[in-house]
């Protein structure tokens, strides 16, 4: 089996959507969405955090050995990983936030204009 169908089968029956997986890798839906459909190579670093993120072997994920194993064997080190990760995924959530909001809050007047002295009847 090819890595691509064995990350999309494994992302599907653990009911996560390619935006929430993409998140766990650093990259957008649609880029994610490259990968699976094959348009996009899949990093050997981003592989690694999808075998650390679901807790299963290089092996099985690359689609090499069709036996399932874990990554880890202690569960401390399977939990500290996935907080971390889960928290990546809050931090892009509050940063696309913080941006949207800096936008609102942008000068109307910027590059040459804010050199000018303002108008007294308005803009």
């Amino acid at each position: 089996m090819d890595y691509r169908q064995r990350i999309r089968e494994v992302r599907e029956d653990r009911d996560f959507t390619q935006k929430q997986i993409g998140a766990v890798i650093n990259k957008s839906q649609q880029g994610y969405n490259h990968i699976e459909d094959g348009r996009s190579e899949l990093k050997i670093d981003d592989l690694i955090k999808l075998c650390k993120f679901y807790n299963l072997g290089i092996e099985y994920l690359s689609g090499v050995s069709d036996i399932e194993t874990k990554f880890y064997k202690d569960k401390k080190e399977k939990n500290k990983l996935r907080a971390y990760s889960m928290r990546g995924v809050f931090a892009a959530k509050r940063l696309q936030k913080f941006v949207r909001f800096s936008v609102c809050l942008r000068p109307a007047w910027t590059g040459r204009q804010a050199l000018r002295r303002p108008s007294p009847w308005g803009r």
